[in-house]
């Protein structure tokens, strides 16, 4: 985050940060861990911005009522061995996360990524992928190059079901949990 400085270097916590996640589906200002899953929100001192310049309704949005910096970004944080230390890894956009009706979490701009970088043909230019609190799958909107994408038929139902069955195979093979295959 440019807005509060380095905050970590090689997938570990800066020292120099004080930190806190809020689980994903609570608004209250008053449930934080420090270990676990959530969105990250910090303070780092002198190194964090004041705010939005001529933007009060930003700068008050991006921050808590006690001064820590809403970074937006769901994260996983683990205690190294040794427990000086900790590690975080991203997970996803806190404005990219969904909830299905299983109550699972899906982040949806990190499996956009994922799939979109499944190789084959036809090439893949383009994935969306939308999950909601209604429905217990995901579904994707895949654009492909057209022109890469023979079909002795001429129809496209081969292609889109061998794409579908591509994107399937590479999910699993990746071993991503059922929920997140598309």
């Amino acid at each position: 985050s440019t807005e509060a400085g380095n905050l970590a270097m090689n997938g570990i916590m800066s020292t120099h940060v004080e930190w806190r996640l809020r689980p994903i589906d609570s608004h209250e200002e008053t449930s934080y861990t420090t270990t676990g899953v959530g969105e990250l929100e910090v303070k780092t001192g002198d190194m964090m911005f004041s705010g939005y310049l001529d933007d009060t309704a930003a700068t008050t949005a991006a921050f808590t009522k006690d001064g820590f910096y809403r970074i937006g970004d769901i994260v996983s944080i683990r205690n190294c061995p040794g427990g000086s230390q900790y590690s975080v890894m991203v997970l996803g956009r806190a404005k990219s996360t969904a909830k299905l009706s299983t109550g699972k979490w899906v982040f949806l701009e990190s499996l956009e990524d994922f799939y979109r970088a499944c190789q084959g043909v036809p090439p893949i230019r383009y994935v969306m992928v939308h999950g909601d609190a209604r429905h217990a799958d995901l579904v994707a909107v895949v654009d492909v190059d057209n022109a890469a994408a023979p079909s002795e038929s001429g129809t496209r139902e081969p292609v889109a079901a061998a794409l579908l069955d591509r994107l399937k195979q590479h999910g699993r093979a990746c071993q991503k949990p059922e929920h997140e295959i598309i």
